[in-house]
């Protein structure tokens, strides 16, 4: 079984500390010998698994997302739990995900197939756009933020009152915003990508 990481994880994972290359490493024997050891996210076709950090000499606790395909598996993204998420009780996000997973049910609307296809679709997109950045605009590649984590997404989704749709939730696993650089931001005309604290202080105060 292949394990691939892509170039734009590789390099958003070094971010994250100098032991983490060498834990997604060794992740990636793990998932070759056993592919199906992570368990189903809120993203259709995502896999995820967590890292001990402490197994790992520079490196957070990680929680990471796959896609298992039959003689193949990609890594596609990489994110740190914070220590208020991994101390948080599951109880508390599964709610909320549990009331998506509803939803979805009742509406009929779900399509896991399509959102699938969607998941790849938007980070194969921000590869690109994030590979375009990196040579041809390194300040603003360097004001990304890290993804956010599924529990930080879930809690949000609690406190606006709304299922994210699938692509922004995608989105938001890959990077949590951008911080800007130079007084511009990583999108066309110079504007910045909004942060999930300043979605919801905007949400709350309208």
């Amino acid at each position: 079984m292949d394990v691939e990481l892509p170039p734009f994880v590789r390099d958003t994972a070094t971010r994250f500390g100098a032991g983490v290359p060498y834990a997604l490493k060794v992740l990636a024997g793990q998932l070759a010998d056993d592919p199906d050891m992570g368990r189903p996210s809120n993203l259709p076709g995502i896999l995820t698994v967590t890292v001990d950090g402490d197994l790992f000499e520079d490196c957070p606790a990680l929680a990471v997302g796959y896609i298992r395909e039959p003689d193949r598996i990609e890594i596609r993204y990489v994110n740190p739990i914070s220590f208020v998420e991994s101390a948080e009780p599951a109880e508390s996000v599964e709610p909320v995900a549990d009331a998506q997973e509803q939803e979805q049910q009742d509406e009929g609307s779900a399509d896991p197939a399509t959102d699938a296809v969607t998941v790849r679709e938007v980070a194969d997109a921000w590869q690109r756009i994030t590979g375009w950045l990196q040579r041809n605009a390194p300040d603003s590649y360097g004001a990304l933020r890290s993804g956010a984590g599924p529990a930080a997404i879930a809690a949000l989704e609690g406190d606006l009152g709304i299922r994210i749709p699938v692509e922004l939730h995608v989105l938001w696993l890959l990077t949590a915003g951008d911080d800007g650089a130079k007084g511009g931001g990583c999108l066309p005309g110079n504007r910045a990508l909004m942060t999930l604290e300043t979605l919801l202080r905007n949400s709350l105060r309208g």
